[in-house]
């Protein structure tokens, strides 16, 4: 009998390093992820942060309608049109939720994983659906008006005179300014947060 219950005992003491060196390759991977979705994010922030202010100071330049064309204006164009999205990963967590998050046992480690990828990176991906929608609007006038098109970067209108005094394109300037804030850098932004919150927590847990 007493040779039984310790039989039972290695076996349940294996079967708990097993899950333990289980989770603990799990965390380890999931935080390297993270440090590259970090990276990717922080990239698209400093860029977008920069557009940012390119386009606030397109918006006060169209105060001027006498303002002449040269290609540092036509760079700030440029910057009205395009796509901004970022490509994050999240088959890892796609693949843990598969197997069972219940083997993430830190019950606010497991939390701030869910969280992170059920509403930062669902964002995150939605982003190319709002980019199509912004696009939709932008895309139409930037055709007709614009010529040496590149997303971001360029674009050198056909008429100057015309682009400055047209209320329609100091709109599509503010819309621009607009989703860029409220989507784009205030997401990657919360979305950095959460991952270093994250990436916190795990280190102190496979610390302990």
């Amino acid at each position: 009998m007493i040779g039984i219950l310790l039989a039972l005992q290695i076996n349940n003491w294996n079967s708990a390093n097993v899950a333990t060196k289980k989770e603990r390759g799990i965390l380890t991977e999931l935080s390297s992820g993270l440090k590259l979705d970090k990276s990717i994010l922080k990239n698209a922030l400093r860029k977008d942060s920069l557009d940012l202010i390119g386009l606030y100071s397109l918006d006060s330049l169209l105060n001027y309608p006498e303002h002449d064309n040269n290609s540092d204006i036509n760079k700030l164009f440029g910057k009205v049109y395009g796509f901004r999205f970022v490509r994050v990963n999240t088959a890892f967590y796609e693949d843990l939720k598969s197997s069972g998050l219940q083997v993430l046992k830190d019950d606010e480690i497991r939390s701030a994983v869910v969280n992170l990828f059920e509403d930062n990176y669902v964002f995150l991906k939605d982003l190319i659906d709002q980019e199509r929608s912004v696009n939709q609007v932008n895309r139409p006038y930037f055709l007709e008006n614009f010529t040496n098109l590149t997303f971001q970067e360029y674009a050198k209108p056909r008429s100057i005179k015309l682009i400055w005094k047209d209320s329609y394109f100091k709109n599509l300037v503010h819309y621009r300014i607009i989703t860029l804030e409220t989507n784009q850098i205030k997401w990657y932004k919360k979305t950095i947060e959460d991952i270093d919150n994250l990436q916190s927590l795990i280190s102190i847990y496979l610390n302990e």
